[in-house]
C-alpha cells in the first residue's frame, strides 16, 4: 500500500494533466478513506499524495476543498494525530493557499477554526511541527 501511495504521489508532483488525471479517478476520496486507517505510514502518506495535489491548480485545490467530509477530518487529525501527520496536513493548507484563492480559503479554514488550531500546534516541542505551522 504504501509503494503505491509513493507512485500516486510522485505523480501529483507531475504536470497538471496528470494531476487532473488522478483526480478523474477519484483519487482524493479513495485518500480520505486511507485517512481512517491504523498504520500511521498509510495515513502520512495519504496526505502527502494531498499536499502534492494542494500545490496544484485551482481546480485540483477545489477538488480537496469541495471534500467537506475530507476537510474536516483533516481538520479532526490536525487536534488528534501523531506530530509527523499534523505536520503534512499542515503542507495541505498552507500549499493551497499558494496557488489558491487565498481570501476564500481562509474563510472557509476560519469556520473550522484552523487557526487556533495551528496555533495549539504551536506548544510542541517537535521542531518540525513548528517549522510547519509557521
Amino acid at each position: 500500500m504504501v509503494a503505491c501511495l509513493k507512485i500516486v504521489g510522485n505523480i501529483a508532483t507531475g504536470t497538471i494533466a496528470q494531476s487532473k488525471y488522478l483526480i478523474s479517478l477519484n483519487v482524493i476520496p479513495k485518500l480520505e478513506v486511507l485517512l481512517e486507517k491504523n498504520k500511521k505510514i498509510i495515513r502520512r502518506e495519504a496526505c502527502w499524495v494531498l499536499s502534492n495535489l494542494s500545490a496544484g491548480s485551482m481546480e485540483e485545490i477545489e477538488a480537496i476543498f469541495s471534500q467537506q467530509s475530507l476537510v474536516s477530518k483533516l481538520i479532526q487529525m490536525m487536534r488528534e494525530d501523531e506530530v509527523t501527520i499534523r505536520s503534512e496536513i499542515c503542507y495541505i493548507f498552507a500549499n493551497s493557499t499558494e496557488q489558491g484563492d487565498a481570501a476564500k480559503i481562509a474563510h472557509f479554514l476560519a469556520e473550522l477554526q484552523y487557526m487556533k488550531i495551528l496555533v495549539e500546534n504551536l506548544y510542541t516541542d517537535d521542531k518540525d511541527l513548528i517549522y510547519s505551522v509557521l
